[in-house]
């Protein structure tokens, strides 16, 4: 049997493709004004070489610029799931990290230009995995740290998965603020568009479950202050330390 092709020709298929992203790309443009460099009409492996040996090149800088909200565009719409490590683009059947959703910073990573440079759209996949969370975040707050609110640990998927890996190294493993920085993006959406009844049905209830949460977590001081313990620091000491 023959494989199924598309009965729309590359041109097409382009064309269509152009119109749908260049809608959301053209909101912003980004350019440093700087001296032109005759690297600018060298192959990008040839630039990217020489910017690591630190020859300038701005333009490069604007170009990967481009690249990020070019990748974010493609792999998060209104309706789908969020962009994990592999953004969409996974050619194995088992990748990665299980093709999960790393919590302690590059599920956040990924976001991080969304609202700033103007694709609000591209933010909701975000918020609506964060909710996907909170259910099954509140048990995991409840099961290991007898806590209000809702929790989430370093990795997550699709099927709402919150608690700390089973039978890993706890020195990377042990991330219980995971879903308090993920509810950062919640303000961060109510602070670029100002929807209030995001605010109020949205963002609020679940940002005031990860504050339940940090109250119960944190542990009162001899002097009265509050502290997390054990710290939650994922830094490593080195050898000279």
């Amino acid at each position: 049997m023959r494989p199924p092709t598309s009965k729309k020709e590359f041109e097409n298929l382009f064309a269509e493709h152009y119109a749908d992203y260049a809608a959301l790309f053209r909101r912003v443009e980004f350019n440093i004004d700087a001296p032109a460099t005759a690297s600018a009409a060298l192959p990008t492996d040839r630039r990217l070489a020489a910017y690591r040996n630190g020859a300038p090149d701005h333009s490069l800088e604007t170009l990967y610029y481009a690249f990020g909200r070019y990748l974010l565009i493609a792999s998060s719409r209104p309706g789908n799931l969020p962009a994990n490590l592999q953004g969409i683009w996974h050619n194995n059947v088992d990748g990665p990290w299980r093709v999960d959703y790393h919590n302690n910073i590059n599920l956040q990573m990924n976001y991080w230009p969304a609202l700033s440079t103007n694709l609000t759209e591209c933010a909701e996949p975000l918020t609506d995995f964060i909710r996907l969370l909170e259910k099954p975040g509140r048990v995991t707050a409840k099961a290991y740290w007898g806590a209000r609110g809702w929790a989430a640990g370093i990795s997550s998927n699709i099927f709402g998965f919150t608690a700390p890996l089973e039978g890993q190294d706890m020195s990377w493993n042990y991330n219980p603020m995971a879903a308090s920085w993920l509810a950062t993006h919640l303000w961060d959406y109510y602070d670029y568009t100002r929807d209030k009844k995001f605010l109020r049905h949205t963002a609020y209830p679940l940002m005031k479950g990860c504050a339940l949460f940090c109250e119960d977590f944190l542990w009162a001081k001899p002097d009265g202050t509050l502290t997390a313990a054990p710290s939650t620091s994922s830094r490593r000491p080195t050898c000279s330390e």
